[in-house]
């Protein structure tokens, strides 16, 4: 994820969240498993994907979602 928050900075925030110190996060997004990623767009969320995933495979998940 450093990485992607390098490489597309300008474009999207990446932001970590850590489930145990904020339960309210976790109860309103339930994901079903851990990682969780949430792509938001205005507050909304556009996308989320569960599970491990390449650097090139969330790059290829930004890019389907609009985010070049």
């Amino acid at each position: 994820m450093e990485t992607t928050a390098q490489n597309y900075g300008s474009r999207l925030t990446v932001a970590y969240l850590d489930n145990d110190q904020n339960p309210a996060a976790l109860k309103k997004y339930n994901p079903s498993g851990i990682p969780a990623f949430y792509l938001f767009k205005n507050g909304q969320t556009v996308s989320y994907r569960i599970g491990y995933y390449t650097a090139a495979q969330i790059k290829e998940w930004l890019r389907s979602n609009g985010v070049a």
